[in-house]
């Protein structure tokens, strides 16, 4: 029966490594993925397909995630549920703005 454990065990590793894998993302990969996204504008027929093959490894699940997060991000920015960060101050709300909107203006 040990050897059942030891399958299942290592079967659950590699699962965990591949999943550790899609969320986890190299210097390269984040300049290839924004590389993507200013190529590939929300106008382009299967946007979030063709960034994920220019991204080895990645998904589409993958590099619509980033993206969504940093959405979401600003949003709670600008929202002020980030106080204890000094987000809600007009210097650092101008700054994210300025970020989104030069995101927005590659894609």
């Amino acid at each position: 029966m040990k050897w059942e454990t030891d399958i299942v065990s290592n079967s659950t590793s590699l699962m965990m490594d591949e999943s550790l894998k899609s969320t986890i993302w190299t210097p390269v990969e984040n300049k290839l993925f924004e590389n993507g996204l200013a190529k590939f504008d929300n106008d382009t027929t299967d946007r979030w397909q063709q960034v994920a093959e220019m991204v080895p490894g990645k998904t589409v699940a993958d590099v619509m995630q980033p993206y969504k997060e940093l959405e979401d991000d600003v949003s709670s920015i600008e929202a002020g549920f980030y106080p204890k960060y000094r987000y809600n101050d007009n210097i650092s709300i101008n700054i994210m703005r300025e970020i989104l909107a030069t995101l927005n203006q590659l894609i």
